[in-house]
Order: C-alpha cells, then structure tokens, then sequence
C-alpha cells in the first residue's frame, strides 16, 4: 500500500505542472494517478501521442471525449473506423462541434458515415480528453491533457481501478450529450 501511495505521490509531485493544466472541477483518481504513464514532451508534444496512437491502432473499441481536433486525428480514425469491427463513440463539446463543421466538415461527414461510430455533442466544455481502448485481450484508459488547445501530456494506466475510473468520467459527459444529427 505505502508503495502504491508513494508511485502516486511521485506521479503528482513530478507532473504537478501538467495535471495543473487541468480545469478545477476535474477529478482524477488516484487510483489512474498511481498506476498511469505520462508522456510529455515540451518541444516535440506530438510525441506523447505515439503510445495512444498504437493503443487504438491495435483496438476493436474507443470511446472517449474530444475537447480539440487536429487533421491527423480525422485521416487517423476514419482509415481505423473503415476496418471491419471497430466501434468509436465520441463526445465533442458544442464549441469543438461548431469549429470542426467549419474546417472540417468533409473529414467529419467521412467519419460519420462509417458503420460503428456514435458521435455525440454536450454543453459541457472539457479542456481534457478522457477515453477508453479495448482490444481482445485488454483494456487501457488515458487522459490527453491540452492547455489552450495545445497538447500538453497523455496519461496512460490499464489497471481495473484506473480503468473504471477512466469510464466512469467519461460516462459523466456522455450522460449529459445528445447524438449528434443532420442539423448540427
């Protein structure tokens, strides 16, 4: 126990600046703090998304929110969204929805159209990603930390607790998000 409390210590302590990044009324676990890897990378912050990345690639399942998108992020999951089998669900704030129909609509449309992918739209606004990746044999769960819609670091634990943590926080914004329709 003391061990598992000390990794979690040294985890907070370490990254104090990437987990301040993060708006007040986010929560996480210490449960995701003590078990989660963090990648970061001050000059080349694309890098910390590299073990995510093999994560989905990998996966049959990601959910997750999108507090930002990028045009990797769209070329990325349509080519993964057009594989037999693989379900994505996403929750977009409303504010996120509104910039990607103006800059990306054709990329957006192109992923709607696969089968298995639930898009969704809340009111809430997140300045984090929360999401969960399964495949056959296991399930991980991140955190995307961005700060002014920079990426700032990624988290990355696979423990139950971590996990369920991760699910959980997800499912607080999909709870509060509506399908995303034709008119949006």
């Amino acid at each position: 126990m003391y061990r598992n409390y000390r990794r979690g210590s040294d985890t907070v302590e370490s990254n104090a600046a990437l987990l301040n990044a993060l708006s007040a009324d986010v929560n996480i676990s210490e449960d995701f703090i003590t078990d989660a890897d963090v990648y970061s990378f001050s000059k080349t912050p694309d890098l910390a998304h590299n073990p995510s990345t093999e994560l989905v690639a990998d996966a049959t399942r990601f959910y997750g929110t999108a507090p930002v998108a990028f045009d990797s992020y769209f070329e990325f999951l349509n080519g993964w969204t057009d594989r037999d089998g693989t379900e994505l669900e996403l929750v977009f704030d409303r504010d996120l929805l509104d910039s990607v129909l103006e800059h990306y609509d054709a990329e957006f449309t192109e992923l709607r159209s696969h089968s298995g992918v639930d898009l969704l739209v809340t009111d809430e606004s997140f300045s984090h990603a929360v999401w969960v990746v399964e495949n056959a044999q296991e399930t991980h769960a991140g955190l995307t930390i961005y700060e002014d819609g920079a990426m700032r670091a990624n988290l990355l634990a696979s423990s139950d607790r971590a996990v369920l943590w991760a699910e959980q926080e997800y499912q607080r914004y999909r709870d509060a998000a509506t399908p995303i329709g034709t008119g949006d």
